[in-house]
């Protein structure tokens, strides 16, 4: 068992350092042009060695973007004050998503390609599935808050949140809008659909 442990925390360990190698990389050549080559050299391990731990390019990134989600999101929750309202906690945190992951030198350049938003809103996708998740989580405390629109399901409230999340990072990351239209159109055109009729009207 405690070398089943020690193995465990080994390729752990060695998983990141292919992640942390990735990162250099990816900054240094920017994510179309590594290769697994790249990469594995400065993991300073065999290609092949990285293939034992991940498909391919792709299943990298995927890995990468869900780690920066993980970061992101503690962001949010240091950040939302308990003394915000419904529309405001929403609102707020899909605007620290996605203008922190549009300061990450990782998520900017993943937003930034034409398969980005096929990447964030494919069931398939980790990153994807963390963030379901995490709106499920949020959206579950509003449904039972009674501060929903009774219209419409929580699966398709999480559908529309991601779906705007993709939109409005590629928007940004491409340059299309500044932060302060990014904010607005995050709390009139995305987030008030969501509310009761009075709570959108208020």
């Amino acid at each position: 068992m405690a070398e089943k442990a020690k193995d465990a925390a080994a390729g752990g360990e060695l998983e990141e350092r292919i992640i942390d190698a990735a990162c250099l990389c990816f900054e240094r050549f920017g994510i179309a042009k590594t290769t697994m080559e790249d990469i594995a050299r400065g993991a300073r391990i065999s290609r092949q060695s990285v293939y034992r731990y991940f498909s391919g390019k792709d299943d990298i990134v995927d890995t990468l973007c869900c780690r920066e989600a993980v970061r992101i999101n503690a962001a949010v929750r240091a950040r939302i004050r308990r003394d915000m309202d419904f529309a405001g906690i929403v609102t707020e945190a899909l605007f620290i998503i996605i203008t922190e992951g549009n300061r990450s030198p990782y998520l900017s350049q993943v937003a930034a390609t034409p398969g980005f938003q096929s990447r964030a809103t494919s069931p398939g996708s980790r990153l994807y599935r963390l963030n379901v998740r995490y709106w499920h989580e949020l959206m579950r405390r509003a449904l039972d808050q009674g501060d929903l629109a009774t219209d419409i399901s929580l699966d398709e409230i999480v559908a529309w949140l991601l779906m705007m999340q993709s939109v409005l990072q590629f928007r940004l990351a491409d340059g299309q809008i500044d932060e302060g239209q990014l904010r607005r159109i995050i709390a009139r055109f995305t987030v008030v659909p969501l509310l009761k009729p009075a709570q959108a009207a208020g």
